[in-house]
């Protein structure tokens, strides 16, 4: 009997613990709707707040686009660009800085290469040309007698600037040509002088037809 009893009272306790652990669970799901109910007012309470963050940022939109219909097509684009995004204007305002520096980019300068007997005497050069898509343009120079070194002229927008091609031994200076060279004084005397008079350290050449007369310091 004895053992009876004691089965008895070990599953009472074993119902006992049961009915705890129900209990715990249901104290859990209460705190469950609670937090659940709690969620949802909150819900319930920011929710009409941004409704009406929302209207009242698209108030001075609304008006803003009211006042559209009395403006012109031009102010018109100049608004809607100003609404756009940042990411649209950053990638807009390079490029359209970009369009301003090539247009105002200067044309390039051609260099038209002469002789110093092409520009004592004057002379006809072809010179090629070509515009910003590469399209070649041949144009007829006509340079008259006496074109200085480095002098330019225009052919509509584009600029030619004259340079004088390196002689091995000539240079010129105004309307002269200097010798850039040393000579040895036979080399200007007189090829047929047969008589000279030397006074002091000069040395006169004798007078012949074509050559004028002349004194050669001999140093």
């Amino acid at each position: 009997m004895t053992k009876v009893f004691d089965l008895i009272e070990f599953i009472l306790k074993l119902i006992d613990k049961m009915l705890q652990i129900i209990q715990n669970t249901d104290s859990i799901l209460e705190k469950c709707n609670t937090m659940v109910s709690l969620t949802q007012k909150i819900q319930n309470n920011i929710n009409p707040n941004q409704e009406r963050q929302t209207k009242i940022t698209q108030s001075p939109n609304n008006n803003i686009c009211s006042q559209k219909c009395y403006e012109t097509s031009s102010t018109m684009t100049y608004q809607q660009d100003s609404f756009s995004s940042p990411t649209n204007n950053r990638v807009d305002t390079p490029i359209h800085h970009k369009s301003k520096t090539e247009d105002l980019k200067p044309e390039p300068v051609y260099k038209l290469y002469i002789s110093i007997e092409e520009a004592m005497n004057g002379c006809h050069k072809l010179v090629p040309l070509y515009d910003s898509e590469d399209n070649e343009e041949i144009i007829i120079v006509d340079l008259c007698s006496g074109v200085k070194d480095r002098e330019t002229f225009n052919w509509g927008e584009k600029t030619i600037e004259v340079r004088y091609i390196k002689h091995p031994y000539l240079s010129r200076r105004g309307n002269d040509l200097i010798i850039d060279k040393k000579a040895l004084l036979k080399g200007v005397q007189h090829p047929r002088s047969n008589r000279t008079f030397q006074e002091k350290d000069e040395e006169q050449l004798k007078s012949l037809r074509g050559f004028e007369d002349g004194i050669v310091i001999i140093e």
